[in-house]
């Protein structure tokens, strides 16, 4: 019998489902135009990294607050896997109250915040969402091949 989970937990397990989705299918197509530099890799090492430091924030790991440096197509998609599997795993397991915790992080500039869990998880999948939108708008200015990554489709 599968676990079952809050309505809270379950959406956010949707989200994140959504973001692997669209991850991979922005890193598929990027794979299958053999783009492997300029603005759609630079975008979507932003996102990769991006996306690693916020599940280390959150697991309180160390992490790097570069969030903006190159990364091969390859080193995208391990990163990618990794990270997306840690966020799911994360959310799985989090307590019901612990969407309200709130987590101190520096940021990239070095300024000290502190945000709860819930808004911290919807910033990373709205923030994917952001820029693999860029990342599309670019590929298809250069004349190449897209996918559409809208959260719809992907529960269709």
């Amino acid at each position: 019998m599968a676990e079952e989970h809050s309505a809270l937990k379950n959406h956010f397990l949707k989200l994140f489902g959504h973001m692997r989705w669209a991850d991979m299918n922005v890193l598929n197509l990027i794979e299958k135009e053999k783009v492997s530099n300029g603005k759609p890799v630079d975008l979507l090492s932003h996102v990769v990294l991006a996306e690693e430091t916020w599940i280390k924030r959150i697991t309180g790991e160390n992490y790097d607050t570069q969030v903006w440096k190159p990364l091969s197509v390859k080193e995208c998609r391990i990163l990618a896997e990794k990270t997306n599997a840690k966020f799911m795993e994360y959310i799985t397991s989090l307590p019901e109250e612990d969407f309200w915790k709130n987590i101190s992080y520096k940021t990239s500039k070095g300024v000290d915040y502190t945000t709860q869990v819930e808004d911290i998880l919807t910033h990373v999948a709205l923030h994917g969402m952001y820029h693999r939108g860029q990342i599309i708008l670019q590929m298809r200015n250069e004349k190449k091949d897209v996918v559409a990554t809208d959260y719809v489709l992907f529960v269709r």
